[in-house]
């Protein structure tokens, strides 16, 4: 049997402007991701057209990821890569 890599939760989530949010998780990474190319392709693309909607996002501690009130979330997997490849990114301890 595989075993799944270890991806670290998320400690902190804000929206800091239209689409990008500011993440950082337990092992000390940190970065500015927008979403919009991300959710855009995906059946959560609603959630782009209501800036209002989109600012609703909150940290869900039990799963270590961002939720949305109506129960949409982000895998933090895909959080954590995404935050990898941001130009923002930076990491306080090796990945």
């Amino acid at each position: 049997m595989t075993e799944k890599p270890y991806v670290p939760s998320l400690i902190g989530a804000r929206v800091v402007e239209r689409h990008i949010v500011e993440l950082t998780f337990v092992e000390g990474t940190q970065a500015r991701v927008d979403l919009a190319p991300y959710l855009a392709e995906s059946e959560h693309a609603s959630k782009l057209d209501d800036y209002r909607e989109f600012c609703r996002l909150r940290l869900d501690k039990e799963t270590g990821t961002i939720v949305w009130p109506d129960g949409t979330l982000l895998e933090r997997a895909d959080l954590y890569r995404w935050a990898g490849d941001s130009p923002e990114s930076r990491f306080r301890k090796d990945r």
